[in-house]
């Protein structure tokens, strides 16, 4: 794997006000091969880094029977991990890799061969290292912050697997098997649930108040046996399920999770029971949990949304050139501004910010490859 500064123009944002946000303030893009720190303000690039495949990779990849008949592997980062002023991000293909850089120049500070894949489907989490006590949790690996240095890995033989939230002392992670609960200390398994047969697991999970809400999406022949449902996270025992379409991801406020899911719906259910509060259906699916601020859920599906948390009432709306070749990238506000990307049917993106109480556009800049989640460094 080559890092290099990226040399192809930045992207230009079209600027129609400045957003109200703190003048360092920084939005680090993902954009397939591309990672690209952004002022949040303007939408100016302070600086890009680019990961391509090696000569070595490339010859490797040609000697394969498929590999002549194929372009090369195309090496891509995965939604960034900003803390203490460091990025930390994975790039993954044929091989992956897990990466630090400073925040503020975009000089590498390491970079350490692991197993994280960018997996946007099924669990939707983008390969998100983790981090806790100055150790990394990135696939199987575990890191040393400072200096990416291995310092033990999770016995656990699978193709996938992700690390998805540290709670204590305890890391929950999702593979084709099911959920694990495991000692962010030592690596061993407290407790492994596996869904109903014709059902896996889908989306990111979320953990609150010893319970951890997860979802499964059914097979081609068994659509049906789709629901959302939570675990005691102590023992892994199923306290409660919901059946809806594809579970997406989910967002805990109060007393409420409130769902998305693939059947075109946003859930507000009782987090300790699974009883329905209230739902509100959309024209078109969308494609990741609601981000909540202040009291307001912002979800993108036909355009992006804000939606009271209290009854799900919608409080204005922006289609932002949305049609049935377009999806968005989940919403991440910061100091009243909310911040997406479009993705049309060609990969190229738009990264828009957005006014958080009205959803009026400050600024937006295109970009020639597809935007993944996004981070910020409050």
């Amino acid at each position: 794997m080559v890092l290099n500064w990226c040399q192809d123009p930045p992207p230009v944002s079209v600027v129609t006000s400045i957003a109200p946000v703190g003048t360092q303030q920084t939005l680090y893009v993902p954009s397939s091969d591309h990672l690209y720190s952004v002022n949040a303000s303007d939408g100016t690039v302070r600086w890009c880094q680019q990961v391509k495949p090696t000569q070595e990779m490339i010859q490797a990849w040609s000697t394969r029977p498929y590999g002549r008949h194929h372009a090369p592997p195309h090496l891509r980062f995965g939604t960034p991990r900003v803390t203490n002023g460091v990025v930390y991000v994975c790039a993954s293909s044929d091989g992956q890799y897990t990466c630090a850089f400073n925040a503020g120049d975009g000089t590498l500070r390491w970079r350490t061969p692991t197993d994280a894949w960018s997996v946007s489907m099924p669990f939707g989490d983008f390969a998100v290292p983790l981090l806790k006590d100055g150790i990394v949790y990135t696939g199987t690996y575990v890191l040393n912050e400072q200096d990416g240095a291995v310092l033990w890995r999770i016995a656990i033989e699978t193709q996938w697997f992700s690390p998805q939230t540290l709670v204590d002392n305890t890391m929950y992670a999702v593979s084709q098997r099911g959920i694990y609960a495991i000692n962010a200390q030592h690596g061993e398994v407290s407790w492994l649930y596996e869904p109903d047969e014709y059902t896996f697991i889908s989306g990111p999970l979320v953990v609150a108040d010893h319970l951890l809400y997860a979802g499964t999406q059914g097979s081609v022949d068994h659509p049906e046996t789709s629901y959302c449902f939570a675990l005691d996270t102590e023992t892994g025992a199923e306290q409660w399920r919901y059946p809806m379409g594809i579970y997406i991801g989910a967002v805990i406020h109060d007393e409420n999770i409130y769902v998305s899911s693939g059947d075109r719906c946003l859930y507000a259910l009782e987090k300790h029971n699974g009883s329905l509060r209230w739902k509100y259906q959309f024209v078109d699916p969308g494609h990741h949990a609601a981000t909540l601020a202040e009291n307001v859920l912002y979800i993108n599906t036909d355009g992006a949304y804000a939606l009271s948390s209290a009854d799900g009432t919608v409080l204005w709306h922006q289609r932002l050139g949305s049609s049935p070749s377009v999806s968005f990238t989940p919403s991440v506000v910061l100091d009243g501004v909310v911040y997406l990307a479009s993705i049309d049917g060609h990969g190229r993106s738009i990264l828009y910010s957005l006014n958080a109480s009205n959803g009026t556009e400050y600024w937006h800049s295109h970009y020639p490859n597809q935007i993944i989640p996004l981070a910020v460094a409050r």
